[in-house]
């Protein structure tokens, strides 16, 4: 006959063996100290050793229960696939949210589980996946604000990585500083003597677009006949042939582009059109140049910190766990103006 295995222990004999309530060993187990009947350390080492005696271990679910935290942080992403490698934008966001989570002694609970070909969602099947997790961070360029709205409504503490925006919807966030990053750019092409500097980018509905955008004209406002011109929507419909003859006709000597596909495409059609970077046009990827990938001229760019940006969602996110009633924060997190070889001194300087 098949030896039964042996029952697991529980909080009852824990109790038993060290000689205290089951309340007792609850209030040990959740990290409970104070009350109207305060448990002493003696109490408190009794019961340690019962539960190392009889090889007890706590459920999770029954912590949850009990209203302890259980330190998870959850991660979830509104992208199509979850950041593991290392070529993925979001991946040194993760990296810097694994390092402080490690710190602060909260594990992760990745929820990636895959939708077919849906949209992915925090709700599976009308069950919120965040429910598990102490609180979460939130990755992805477009969010579901109906997602975002039922989390507020339902109190689950989490923080985005990411300025968003989205009506109705106050939420505490972490991103890089785009303003300032977008401010420094024009600084530097001033101080090439360009005065006509153009911003091209996903547009103004787009969040980081709107903030470097804004710092660039905050950076143009201190000079005197600088001026920064919004192409995104003046180039909406003008074929790409004829963007570098756009440029010219506005003066324009400087392209800060939002994307390193966008400083790829100003590339290529300035070669075309036999315009030398940067002798005859500088530019600008106000983004981070991956080291992994390779450039004809070197752009001058921004390093995002992006590992720093995971750090500190997880420090708001904590914060948040201990201060739930507490206006909602935005942290921005510095950037660093990197001079690469596609800004050169103005044609006319």
């Amino acid at each position: 006959m098949q030896a039964m295995k042996s029952r697991r222990p529980t909080q009852q004999d824990v109790a038993r063996l060290a000689g205290v309530s089951r309340a007792t060993v609850s209030m040990v187990i959740n990290g409970i100290t104070g009350g109207r009947v305060p448990i002493s350390e003696e109490t408190r080492r009794r019961v340690l050793e019962a539960m190392e005696q009889l090889g007890y271990t706590p459920n999770p679910a029954a912590q949850i229960l009990a209203g302890g935290r259980n330190h998870l942080i959850g991660v979830f992403t509104y992208e199509p696939f979850f950041p593991y490698e290392q070529d993925n934008f979001y991946f040194p966001f993760l990296l810097g949210i694994e390092r402080q989570a490690s710190r602060e002694g909260y594990n992760l609970l990745l929820i990636t589980r895959t939708h077919g070909n849906k949209e992915p969602s925090i709700y599976k099947d009308g069950v919120n996946q965040l429910g598990l997790p102490d609180g979460s961070i939130l990755l992805g360029a477009k969010p579901n604000p109906r997602e975002l709205l039922s989390l507020i409504r339902e109190g689950i503490p989490f923080v985005y990585i990411g300025r968003r925006k989205i009506e109705g919807c106050e939420m505490d966030w972490v991103a890089p500083d785009y303003i300032m990053a977008g401010y420094d750019a024009v600084q530097h092409l001033v101080q090439l003597g360009h005065r006509k500097i153009g911003f091209h980018g996903l547009g103004l509905g787009w969040e980081p677009y709107e903030d470097k955008v804004t710092g660039g004209q905050r950076a143009a406002a201190e000079h005197q006949g600088v001026e920064v011109i919004e192409l995104t929507e003046r180039f909406s419909g003008l074929a790409h042939a004829r963007w570098i003859a756009e440029l010219q006709n506005l003066g324009v000597t400087a392209v800060v582009c939002d994307t390193l596909e966008g400083y790829e495409t100003y590339h290529k059609l300035a070669r075309e059109a036999g315009v030398e970077i940067p002798r005859d046009l500088s530019l600008i990827a106000l983004t981070e140049a991956e080291a992994y990938r390779s450039f004809a001229v070197e752009p001058t760019s921004v390093r995002l910190n992006r590992p720093k940006v995971g750090e500190e969602a997880v420090k708001l996110l904590i914060w948040r766990l201990d201060n739930p009633d507490a206006p909602r924060r935005h942290v921005r997190v510095p950037t660093d103006f990197v001079v690469g070889d596609s800004t050169a001194a103005a044609p006319s300087a």
